[in-house]
């Protein structure tokens, strides 16, 4: 889930979310039987697609 306080357009919070699904989805392996939690700043609605996902795998890969 992305707060719409966070990020207020539908259009951008949904593109992080599909962001954060495809890394699970490529890298779900490394997660079995955990749980993970995400915050979304709304610096994440500006960056690019390519970006989000280097982020993503700096912090938890």
């Amino acid at each position: 889930m992305v707060a719409k306080k966070s990020i207020p357009r539908a259009v951008d919070r949904n593109r992080v979310k599909r962001v954060l699904r495809e890394f699970i989805r490529q890298n779900g392996s490394k997660f079995e039987g955990e749980d993970i939690a995400v915050w979304v700043k709304g610096a994440a609605a500006e960056r690019k697609n390519v970006e989000l996902f280097s982020e993503l795998k700096s912090y938890l890969a």
